[in-house]
């Protein structure tokens, strides 16, 4: 979207509002983001998809904000009357990008794997009936994950080399085994990915944001991201703070979707002709196939 217009639509609806400095970190598929003085965050959705659930996500944040204190969550304070988009006060801190957690202490990690442990704990413990007024039912990551194992397996192959082949096919048995089993579903965030966790001065969880691909699904889907750290170690302390009679099954089955997401992404790349993309995603899947098999 084109910033000048994006600008003008805020002067627009909120003339008292004033800034200096705008800052695009519109780096998503779903959202372009204006950042305001580094203190007012304006989201605009660019997609259909997007804009169908971004009403829903103002109400959601609203009535969930209080259940996820202190975890700050972001409150739109600036909303047009048809809430096509909205800006929220800034949540405060910098992002878990990799190279972030990388420098970290030991010990820093495990005091964040607990209060990781302890967000998701709190945010799967509010119950679906609840929330799903707010959340589009057609939308769950597993859903994605059997389609991938419906159409796709096959064409797959081809685009591995001889040894990598053994590997999906193990990988496609575990999945398939996966997909059978029956776990209680629970509000998701969906997406936890780096860019959306953030911490305080201090290297402790501050905040959540993005809550567009909410959820009703299995609790291992919000797991799926925190492997992008590349340490298993990690997940695991993350899940048996979070369930240790549930750990060894939810680091598991949140393993075999990683490497699906992995490949359902490198799919969207072939799609979109994005040959780097594709590669990179074949690279990634090798790797993180490593990380525990």
């Amino acid at each position: 979207m084109n910033q000048k217009l994006l600008l003008q639509k805020i002067k627009t609806n909120f003339p008292k509002l004033k800034w200096k400095t705008v800052k695009d970190v519109s780096n998503g598929y779903d959202h372009s983001v204006l950042i305001l003085d580094n203190k007012v965050v304006f989201r605009f959705p660019k997609n259909p998809y997007a804009r169908s659930r971004f009403k829903g996500e103002v109400g959601l944040l609203n009535f969930i904000a209080n259940k996820l204190k202190p975890i700050l969550i972001p409150h739109y304070t600036y909303l047009p009357a048809d809430k096509t988009f909205g800006g929220y006060k800034i949540v405060e801190g910098y992002p878990f990008i990799i190279s972030s957690y990388k420098k970290l202490s030991n010990q820093h990690k495990r005091k964040l794997a607990v209060e990781i442990a302890e967000f998701l704990s709190t945010l799967h413990s509010i119950k679906p009936a609840l929330v799903s007024k707010y959340i589009l039912k057609d939308y769950a990551r597993t859903k994605e994950f059997k389609r991938l194992y419906r159409r796709y397996k096959k064409s797959l192959y081809s685009l591995f080399n001889q040894t990598d082949q053994s590997r999906l096919e193990i990988f496609f048995g575990d999945l398939s085994k996966v997909l059978k089993e029956k776990h209680d579903k629970v509000f998701v965030h969906n997406d936890l990915f780096a860019d959306n966790i953030f911490l305080n001065k201090n290297n402790h969880l501050k905040g959540v944001i993005d809550f567009t691909d909410r959820a009703i699904d299995d609790p291992a889907v919000d797991f799926i991201r925190l492997w992008n750290y590349n340490d298993p170690g990690f997940v695991a302390m993350i899940s048996q703070r979070y369930n240790k009679f549930q750990a060894k099954d939810i680091f598991y089955r949140s393993h075999i979707y990683f490497l699906a997401d992995t490949i359902w992404n490198m799919f969207n790349a072939i799609e979109k002709n994005k040959e780097k993309e594709k590669k990179w995603f074949y690279r990634k899947f090798k790797k993180a196939y490593k990380l525990i098999f």
